[in-house]
């Protein structure tokens, strides 16, 4: 059970850094997407960071 909690866990962060990053390339702040993701700031600078966008 908790090894198919943690793949989904894993799917769903792929996801979500995949809308991060496109909603950077789109134009939107780090600010506004945090404030529509609900994620904190620091968490979206990371998430940019480790995907090698500034």
């Amino acid at each position: 059970m908790i090894r198919a909690k943690l793949t989904e866990y894993r799917l769903m962060c792929q996801e979500r850094d995949r809308l991060i990053l496109e909603a950077k390339k789109a134009g939107l702040s780090e600010v506004s997407i945090a404030d529509l993701t609900g994620h904190s700031r620091n968490t979206v600078r990371s998430i940019l960071k480790a995907h090698g966008v500034a």
